[in-house]
Formats: C-alpha cells, sequence, structure tokens
C-alpha cells in the first residue's frame, strides 16, 4: 500500500534549491512494510517552485487584491495575481512578458477584468510600494478590444451588484450557464440594479415566482403596475405583502406572506433569509387559526433544518425564536400542551434536554388528561420508541376508529397531508395542534 513520495536530488554546492531546476531528480515510493524507497521510472520535466506572498495590490488607486504568487521555474520567474494575470521576468536577461488569461466565473473575471483595465487606463500598479509600470511594446493587445471589455465589465458589475442584492455570495460558472441561465441573470440585472419595470410578461395578477440561475435559486415579488403593461419586481424578502387567509369560509384573516413557503423552499432559495420570519407573523394580528398557522410554519422550518444538507443554523435559530413566541399564546389560541412540546423538539436539535425539561415530559406521560397525541411526541422527545409506538397505536384508534367524537375534540384534519416515520413506520394524519409532522425526523 502506497504511504507517500519521496524526492531525491544529486548535487553539490551552496544553493540546493537550484538544483530541482538543474540537476537530475529522481522519484520514489513510500510503501506500507517496507524500509526501503521503491524507484519509480517517471520522468519530471518541469519543477516549479511556488510562494505565495501576502501584500496589498493597487491600481489606480483601488485595492483589488491582498496577495500574489511568485513562480519560480527553470528559466523564468513569474508574479501570478489573481486568476488571470501573469507577468513573467526570463532570467536570461529579456523584456518581461505579460499574459492574460480569463476567468471561468463571474466574480473572479469581474475582478481581474477590472485590474487589467485598469492597468492599462493608468499604465501602472503598485505591489505595496513598489511599482510595475505598463509596457506597452510587450503586450499584443491585438485580441483585446478595450472599449468592448469596459462595457462587459459594467454588465459583469452590475451581475455581482444583483447577486449581491439577492443575498447570494457564491460564484457563477460562465461556461455552465444556460440560455436560460443568462436570460435570467439579465432580467435579475434589470429589475434590481437598473430598479427598470419589465415588460410582456403575460399576467395580470401579483404573483411570487422562483427564478434558477445556475444552481442559485430566487423568490421574486411580480407586481403588474396599474397603468402600464410594466411590471414591478422585488426580493420577497425584502417587502411587505398583505396576504388573506380564508377562515371557515367566512371571513379573510390576514397572515404573514410566509405561510407561501414549505420546508423545500427554505432549504432551496439561495434569498431566503429566515431573521423576517418571525417579526412578520408577530406583526399580524392574533387569532386562533392564524396562530395554528404559526405554529404549522414552525413545524416547517424544523422540517426545512432537518432536510437541510449543512443542518443550517440560521432555519434552527429561528424556529427557535418562533417556539418560544408561540408559548406565549392562550388555551383559545393553541393547546399549552403542544407549545410546549413543539419548543422542546425544536431546542433538542442543539442537544440533549436537561434534567427539569426530562422531567416535565415525564408528567406529561403519567398525566390521565394528557392526550395520546402528546404522550407520543413526549415519548418520542424521550428517545422511548416502544412506548412511543405503543401510544401511537392508540393515537390511530382514536383518528380511524369507532371513536369520532373524541377525534374532533383532539381537533384532527383528515386532510391529503400525511408523514411517514421510518423507524415507527405508521403513517398518520397531521393533527392541526401537531407535534408529528417534524417531531418524527428526530428519531
Amino acid at each position: 500500500m502506497l504511504e507517500g513520495l519521496s524526492v531525491f536530488v544529486s548535487t553539490f554546492g551552496n544553493n540546493p534549491e537550484s538544483a530541482l531546476f538543474d540537476a537530475d531528480i529522481y522519484l520514489y515510493a513510500r510503501t506500507k512494510g517496507s524500509v526501503i524507497p521503491q524507484p519509480l521510472e517517471v520522468r519530471i520535466d518541469k519543477i516549479e517552485k511556488i510562494k505565495q506572498r501576502q501584500k496589498s495590490i493597487t491600481v489606480g488607486g483601488k485595492q483589488l487584491y491582498s496577495e500574489y504568487k511568485v513562480i519560480e521555474s527553470k528559466h523564468n520567474v513569474s508574479i501570478q495575481i489573481g486568476s488571470s494575470l501573469s507577468m513573467i521576468f526570463p532570467k536570461s536577461g529579456e523584456s518581461p512578458t505579460m499574459r492574460y488569461t480569463e476567468a471561468k466565473t463571474l466574480r473572479a473575471l469581474t475582478k481581474n477584468l477590472e485590474f487589467i483595465l485598469l492597468y492599462m487606463d493608468t499604465g501602472k500598479f503598485y505591489i505595496g510600494d513598489t511599482c510595475f509600470p505598463f509596457n506597452y511594446e510587450h503586450v499584443d493587445q491585438s485580441n483585446f478590444d478595450v472599449e468592448k471589455q469596459k462595457a462587459r465589465l459594467e454588465y459583469l458589475k452590475e451581475a455581482v451588484e444583483a447577486l449581491d442584492l439577492l443575498g447570494y455570495h457564491g460564484d457563477l460558472d460562465l461556461g455552465k450557464l444556460t440560455p436560460e441561465d443568462d436570460s435570467n441573470l439579465r432580467f435579475l440585472v434589470t429589475a434590481l440594479v437598473e430598479k427598470k419595470h419589465l415588460k410582456n410578461l403575460g399576467f395580470k395578477t401579483p404573483r411570487v415566482v422562483k427564478m434558477n440561475v445556475e444552481d442559485a435559486s430566487f423568490a421574486l415579488h411580480i407586481q403588474p403596475c396599474e397603468s402600464s403593461e410594466e411590471y414591478d419586481v422585488q426580493d420577497f424578502f425584502k417587502i411587505e405583502l398583505q396576504v388573506g387567509y380564508d377562515y371557515d369560509g367566512k371571513e379573510r384573516l390576514p397572515i404573514s406572506q410566509y405561510v407561501l413557503l414549505n420546508a423545500t423552499d427554505m432549504c432551496n432559495l439561495t434569498n431566503l433569509r429566515a431573521e423576517v420570519f418571525l417579526p412578520s407573523f408577530q406583526k399580524q394580528p392574533r387569532h386562533k387559526d392564524t396562530m395554528n398557522q404559526a405554529n404549522l410554519f414552525l413545524l416547517e422550518l424544523l422540517k426545512a433544518y432537518d432536510m437541510s444538507a449543512q443542518k443550517r443554523q440560521d432555519l434552527l435559530d429561528s424556529a427557535i425564536s418562533f417556539a418560544e413566541w408561540i408559548q406565549t399564546a392562550d388555551d383559545s389560541e393553541l393547546n399549552k400542551r403542544v407549545c410546549r412540546l413543539n419548543y422542546l423538539q425544536a431546542i433538542k436539535r442543539k442537544g440533549t434536554l436537561n434534567d427539569m425539561e426530562k422531567e416535565e415530559l415525564y408528567s406529561m406521560t403519567e398525566d390521565e388528561s394528557c392526550p395520546e397525541d402528546c404522550k407520543t411526541a413526549a415519548y418520542l422527545l424521550l428517545d422511548i420508541q416502544p412506548l412511543a409506538q405503543r401510544h401511537l397505536k392508540n393515537f390511530r384508534f382514536i383518528i380511524f376508529g369507532k371513536n369520532r367524537r373524541s377525534a374532533k375534540e383532539y381537533n384532527i384534519i383528515t386532510d391529503k397531508q400525511s408523514i411517514r416515520s421510518n423507524h415507527i413506520g405508521k403513517k398518520i394524519k397531521i393533527c392541526r395542534c401537531g407535534c408529528f409532522s417534524s417531531l418524527f425526523s428526530l428519531l
């Protein structure tokens, strides 16, 4: 089994580093169980010595980089700035040359292109206090139209600004942009950076849409303008919308716009801002049904956290804040036990429950007045799955058995939503007061 490689150089003199470029180089493999390196029949044609240096790099009075590379080979010493610009100094004493290669990603290309254009305009740049003049005689500009590149740079800067406004600080691989991606990016630039109205979108009512650019996904609100065929586009998470909720077919209750989101949306939307959720709900008039919707939204938050690949802390922090607020509901708005259980399942995702919290759950399981759904939830939080499964069977009997009156007392809805626990293997309907839809993900 290979454990590593070793390089051997045979030379003499006071500068062993020079041997890397002038002497014969031999490569050996270190294998497990052997103290003798094994020679490899590999010819090494090119050796480079690379050093990373930390120093400010400014051009036109603007610092664009804080580090650069010095790359030494047998014949040259090069200074590489960013991922595009290299200045090559031959050891033979010939005139230095400059090489510019376009970066493949949006942000890198924008910075590198700005640097090279400023360098050409001002005729110099600085690494620290050392000036590097632009040598026009040794630069081939035949394939570099300065004016076209300046216009291109303006658009690239606007594209970066649009992504920044939407909270996306990753980079886009320009080689992977599809025609649809490119069209969507231009849409975002026009709407968010240039602040122009869009035209001919083909609908007359406000819409919340999802727009993709490569792997990034953005929620946008599109509002038709009253006096024209134009549309105003804004970040869904940076505006306040009036959203109505039909309650019992009799009245329309105002509710937070974020009830439109589900767990998948929360995991996938790049411009999501979890810190706006709770204030949005708190601004609405309190009502037993809007508080119930807030509780269900909490469960979606917890589900989103469980689904997220990196266990996103912003989602869990928002869920815990939500759970704390929901505990302020009175009995006419939400069941107190359910509020408490949902708070405990939120904080359990940060670690184990303390002794007082566990004692509180044991008290629920021993309370004869405690409904079966809450007992099931308590046992799940205590990690006592056999008893949770036993009470889940009783709960299923209440829902699907003959005692329909009890089902109404426990405020069970029989909509089409359902969840499945991989451990318990039971399929149940979601409670309006519910704990289950996110609690089972703890198993």
